[in-house]
């Protein structure tokens, strides 16, 4: 029978794996809640047009000359 030893190298790689596996997750779930809140509160989808116009997202607003 063939012995195996783990040094902490090993188990410092699982666990730095398993880290990032779990901060990506908690990413995702919080940016997928981000974008239903703000569909919420925009009343559609991204990319959806609708009659009543309520506000723009982030970044896709039409550009414009500010002035004083």
């Amino acid at each position: 029978m063939k012995e195996v030893y783990r040094s902490d190298d090993d188990a410092s790689v699982v666990g730095d794996t398993l880290e990032e596996m779990v901060r990506e997750g908690a990413r995702r779930m919080l940016a997928a809640a981000l974008s239903e809140e703000v569909n919420g509160f925009l009343g559609r989808e991204p990319y959806e047009r609708s009659d009543e116009f309520r506000r723009y997202r982030n970044g896709y607003h039409r550009s414009r000359e500010v002035t004083v």
